[in-house]
């Protein structure tokens, strides 16, 4: 919400509003979704806050178009590498080809994972999806590659476990491509009651309607450890991670109003 607060203040100041922030504390931050590295999704400042910090409610500034965004999918990302041996091209029969392994790991994501998924249904979040990323593989056309890297993005809902999920992957990837190499990295599904109080504060503040979404974000962090959170900010998620991210100021004047009536209502 930091990168909202700041515009709130500001323009309530010059329109000549006093707006007094309840509560014992208050944070203005805001950490880059997309780092990646040993720790999961990005969230990390959001993590290490959530550990540490324990508020009553959490209201995370996404660009939702003002629709309060109860609920949301988890996303794991799977990294997967399959492995070869290298030898001259003019014999490849004398080598093991790891593109050609990840070619029928690709083609079993796309022609079983993916249908199988399509088959859960969660009734605010619809289905689990999945997306192959990156590849990575070889090193020269004349060499057969000794080894191959996909990423792979699935979006999941919160009957899925992160255990099984990674157990079934191993499964039946392993059958496919033996030796088969696996890091994965998860952030949680959120589901917030939409009858909370707050809620129904941030919907009367002018929020658009309590609803769910395909994307995660923060507020995953503080809902993992049962506290209550939600995703509500002017913008579209259309404009978000882009090129060109931008926010139309009507979008941010329609924001500074209802963030002030919910900030004014507690």
């Amino acid at each position: 919400m930091g990168r909202y607060t700041g515009p709130v203040e500001k323009l309530s100041r010059r329109e000549g509003i006093e707006l007094y922030l309840k509560g014992e504390r208050m944070l203005l931050g805001k950490s880059g979704i997309e780092r990646r590295g040993t720790a999961p999704p990005g969230q990390h400042g959001a993590r290490r806050l959530a550990e540490h910090f324990q508020p009553d409610f959490v209201l995370v500034g996404e660009p939702t178009g003002l629709d309060v965004v109860h609920a949301h999918k988890g996303c794991t990302w799977a990294t997967i590498t399959t492995r070869g041996v290298a030898v001259h091209a003019y014999t490849p029969s004398a080598g093991v080809n790891a593109i050609e392994s990840m070619a029928s790991v690709i083609a079993w994501i796309r022609d079983s994972l993916a249908p199988e998924l399509a088959q859960l249904h969660d009734p605010v979040l619809g289905s689990p999806t999945v997306s192959i990323g990156t590849i990575r593989g070889g090193s020269k056309t004349n060499i057969v590659p000794d080894s191959c890297t996909i990423e792979v993005d699935l979006r999941t809902i919160p009957v899925q476990r992160r255990d099984a999920l990674e157990a079934f992957l191993r499964t039946e990837i392993g059958m496919l491509a033996d030796g088969a190499e696996f890091r994965f990295t998860h952030s949680a599904a959120l589901h917030t009651d939409p009858d909370h109080p707050l809620v129904g504060k941030l919907l009367a503040a002018g929020g658009g309607r309590a609803v769910g979404a395909p994307w995660f974000c923060d507020a995953a962090a503080f809902g993992a450890r049962g506290i209550p959170a939600v995703a509500a900010g002017p913008g579209s998620i259309a404009q978000a991670h882009t090129v060109d991210e931008w926010l139309s100021l009507a979008d941010l004047e329609a924001g500074v109003g209802f963030y002030r009536r919910f900030l004014e209502s507690l």
